[in-house]
Order: C-alpha cells, then sequence, then structure tokens
C-alpha cells in the first residue's frame, strides 16, 4: 500500500474592500451616494455556499451647489451660484 502525502491548504474568499462614495445624485440639496465591493475569488464557495452582505451599500447626501435664480424687472433670469 502506498500512502501520499500532500500538502493542504485553506482557500479564501470574501468581500474585497469598498470602492469609493459616487457622487451625491443632487447637486442642490439631499441626494443619495453609492459604493460597491467585489466578491474575491467566487471559486472558493462550495457546495452552492452563499455570499453574505451586501454588494452595494447607499448613504444619504446633501449638496449645497445651487443656484439662487431671480426674476428681473425684464423677465431676465440672474442666477448666482451659492
Amino acid at each position: 500500500m502506498v500512502i501520499k502525502h500532500c500538502a493542504c491548504f485553506a482557500v479564501h474568499s470574501g468581500w474585497g474592500a469598498w470602492n469609493t462614495w459616487s457622487p451625491c445624485s443632487s447637486t442642490c440639496g439631499m441626494g443619495l451616494k453609492h459604493r460597491n465591493r467585489k466578491w474575491i475569488n467566487p471559486s472558493a464557495l462550495v457546495d452552492g455556499g452563499q455570499f453574505s452582505g451586501d454588494q452595494t451599500e447607499y448613504d444619504l447626501c446633501t449638496e449645497f451647489n445651487c443656484k439662487l435664480c431671480h426674476l428681473l424687472i425684464n423677465e431676465a433670469v440672474w442666477c448666482v451660484r451659492n
């Protein structure tokens, strides 16, 4: 009988680091921003294993890059950026 030894090691998988946040969906007032992450080494999931956690994360954001517009007497619009 021949016995062979082999080196065994664990193959890990999991979520990678979060990407940077997206720009806010609004330029004036409240909006949403999001960021994503990727699953690292999905082939390490065996027997139909499932990912745990979210791939995308959302958060509220507020931007104050607003234009203040005033209607002048001659009906021209005058805007300034705050």
